[in-house]
This record gives structure tokens, C-alpha cells and sequence, in this order.
């Protein structure tokens, strides 16, 4: 009887068995833990005692960070999460007020809230710059010096907030660089 309901027990409580690093409010540091979340429709799921030691940080508008199942996350303190692109050993950082992830066809961009604002087509896309971003057609990741990766494409472009083309995704990095500099 002990083992029918331990058995049943396991098929409704999911285990929690994927590792995570995070930034912790009680050691001020990275953390590690080996049991950190479980899976939930394919979405991590963060253990009780880990999400009531994430270190939510005013200066990232109140979320904290995360890395489980593979990808960095940003955490609202209400538990939502967002998988988005690493960046220097960490989550992407937020520039003018968005953030870099993962789209349904190619890169995305979500606001603070961790709400999608932009699902774009473009396999790359750069941070947000006085309301810009250099977008790539066809860039790839491509391995550099070490642990650092940079993504490397023949046709740039540059939108705006909403996602438009202000400059057409047909030109070289170097020249979308240049017109980008002549953008209001």
C-alpha cells in the first residue's frame, strides 16, 4: 500500500531534478543546486526553498536571474518566467527596456513585465539602442576565442520599436552600422 501511494505521489508531485545557478539573497553570490525545478509542459517549474532565495535586484526593475534547463531566465517575483539569450555568463540585459529570447520563428524581444513585444522573423537580432536594433537574415552562431560566441551573417538591417524595417534587411554589417548612425 506504502509503495502504490509513493508511486502515485511521483506521478503528481514532478521531481525535481534539473540543476540551476542563480543569484542568491542568502550568500550574495552565485549558487548552484542540483535539484532546483522540475518540468511542467515543457516550462522549468523553480522549488519553493531556491525561488525564496533568488535575489530579486531593484536595479533589473525588481526580477532576478537564473540558469536552468540550459538557458538563462529572467524571474518575476510572482514566479513567471522568461528564457532568453545569454550574455557574459548571465541573463541578457535589458536595453531600452527590452530584452532578447527565444521567438516562435527567430528572435524575440520582451519588456520588464516578461511579456513578448516582438516575435520577429530575423534569425538575430542586437540589443536596443535609442530605439534601434540591428537585425540579422541569416547570421549562425559562430565560435570565437574561448567560451565567447558571436553570430555571423551576411544580411543586416535595422527596426524600430515595432518591429519595422526603417533600414531593409539587405545589407552588409558594416553598412547597416553606417546607415543605423544616420537614424534619428
Amino acid at each position: 500500500m506504502v509503495t502504490i501511494l509513493a508511486l502515485l505521489a511521483s506521478l503528481v508531485t514532478p521531481a525535481a531534478d534539473l540543476p540551476c545557478t542563480y543569484l542568491s539573497k542568502s550568500q550574495q553570490e552565485l549558487h548552484q543546486v542540483q535539484a532546483c525545478a522540475s518540468l511542467e509542459n515543457g516550462q522549468p517549474v523553480l522549488n519553493s526553498a531556491v525561488f525564496a532565495d533568488l535575489l530579486f535586484d531593484e536595479k533589473e526593475g525588481g526580477l532576478a536571474q537564473i540558469h536552468v534547463n540550459k538557458a538563462w531566465h529572467w524571474v518575476r517575483p510572482d514566479g513567471h518566467m522568461q528564457a532568453v539569450l545569454t550574455f557574459d555568463n548571465g541573463a541578457d540585459p535589458f536595453s531600452d527596456g527590452l530584452t532578447r529570447g527565444p521567438g516562435t520563428q527567430g528572435v524575440a524581444y520582451f519588456d520588464r513585465n516578461l511579456q513578448r513585444v516582438l516575435d520577429l522573423p530575423y534569425a538575430w537580432g542586437m540589443p536596443f539602442q535609442d530605439g534601434h536594433a540591428l537585425v540579422c537574415v541569416d547570421c549562425v552562431e559562430s565560435v570565437s576565442a574561448g567560451e565567447h560566441h558571436e553570430r555571423v551573417g551576411d544580411t543586416w538591417g535595422v527596426i524600430d520599436r515595432a518591429g519595422k524595417a526603417v533600414v531593409a534587411p539587405e545589407l552588409s554589417l558594416q553598412d547597416a552600422l553606417s546607415r543605423r548612425d544616420l537614424l534619428p
